[in-house]
């Protein structure tokens, strides 16, 4: 008989079992590990320069410098009811200084590294303007340990966009006061575009962004994505679009790419919401036809129709001047070129509004 082959020796179901734990172990350790990193990286970013932002030379140290308990009792402890805007990267409350003066003080979100850029982009960029009546005016700022504020001048009719969608504020703004906002607008990017050094692009024009004054008149605000033009023939990008993306214009969304041309891209869309009176995408109105869902394919469509007028918001009846609304329609859809080269200079703008 020939001998027998031994069995093939089978691991004892213990030494599996241990071998299993240390593997499982050792992969959480790992994963423990990484993710610690990550929150020590985003860390780092988010409450980078939280001490000093700004260096002795800059023109910040000339602006009113806030207490964080100063501003919380000045808005009543962020009261809801004082609560006159918000974005993505904080809210905007009404303020009463001690000595009386209506402030609008933005309180930023400290857990988004966004609210940090824009907050130091917005000091950074405004700081730094001469006086302008078309700008919102910076009164001051508050850094104090994860808070950042920042004040500005109080606007009472608040923005376009409030006044004109607030169903609890029945006002529909007359053709004057709409084509003096168009007007007003134009103006606060002549004085970014051309006298500014270097130029301001404000990258974030939209109807939330232009304030009211007593009278109705506009003033532009929010610098948190505005950007320094560079030198000649250089381009300012990024790898991450930011904005409102019905006001961005093509290369940046596209290609992140951001000029001056981009601005007259996005005011081109907000004449059009301001005559029209309609979001540039109105998918939710089901009783609207499908072609005037886009209101900026709708506008072009009425171009070449010959029938441009029938984009005019239908609140205000007939009492517009149809000369002055033909021309903001007309003046927006040069505006809304594709390729930047062939929008028209803001300075050109402001020329042809004014009749000049």
């Amino acid at each position: 008989m020939g001998s027998r082959q031994p069995f093939p020796h089978k691991p004892k179901p213990k030494t599996s079992i241990i071998f299993l734990a240390i593997t499982i172990s050792a992969s959480l350790l790992i994963l423990s590990a990484i993710l610690y990193f990550l929150y020590y990286l985003w860390y780092s970013l988010v409450h980078k320069s939280r001490t000093s932002p700004f260096d002795a030379a800059s023109p910040l140290n000339k602006l009113q410098k806030f207490s964080y308990k100063e501003l919380k009792n000045a808005t009543n402890n962020f009261s809801a009811s004082n609560s006159i805007g918000k974005g993505g990267s904080g809210t905007v409350f009404r303020g009463i200084l001690p000595d009386g003066k209506l402030v609008a003080v933005k309180l930023l979100d400290s857990n988004l590294l966004q609210s940090e850029q824009e907050f130091q982009n917005e000091l950074k960029t405004l700081g730094g303007l001469k006086p302008c009546p078309r700008i919102v005016s910076l009164i001051g700022f508050c850094v104090e340990k994860d808070n950042r504020l920042v004040v500005f001048e109080y606007m009472p009719n608040r923005s376009f966009n409030y006044n004109y969608n607030n169903n609890d504020f029945n006002l529909c703004l007359n053709w004057g006061i709409r084509f003096n906002i168009i007007l007003d607008v134009a103006k606060a990017l002549a004085f970014l575009h051309l006298e500014c050094e270097p130029a301001v692009i404000h990258g974030d024009v939209k109807p939330s962004n232009v304030l009211l004054d007593s009278e109705f008149r506009a003033k532009l605000s929010d610098f948190g994505l505005s950007r320094f033009k560079l030198e000649e023939g250089e381009l300012s990008s990024t790898t991450s679009m930011r904005g409102t993306l019905c006001y961005v214009a093509p290369e940046y969304n596209g290609y992140g790419y951001l000029m001056e041309k981009s601005d007259i891209y996005s005011l081109g869309v907000l004449v059009l919401v301001i005559v029209s009176g309609r979001r540039p995408l109105h998918v939710l109105a089901s009783p609207m036809k499908l072609e005037k869902a886009n209101l900026i394919s709708w506008a072009r469509s009425l171009a070449y129709s010959g029938n441009i007028l029938e984009l005019v918001d239908e609140q205000l009846k007939d009492e517009y001047n149809k000369e002055q609304a033909s021309l903001c329609i007309n003046l927006a859809l040069a505006c809304l070129q594709k390729m930047p080269e062939l929008r028209p200079d803001i300075g050109d703008i402001v020329k042809v509004l004014k009749g000049d």
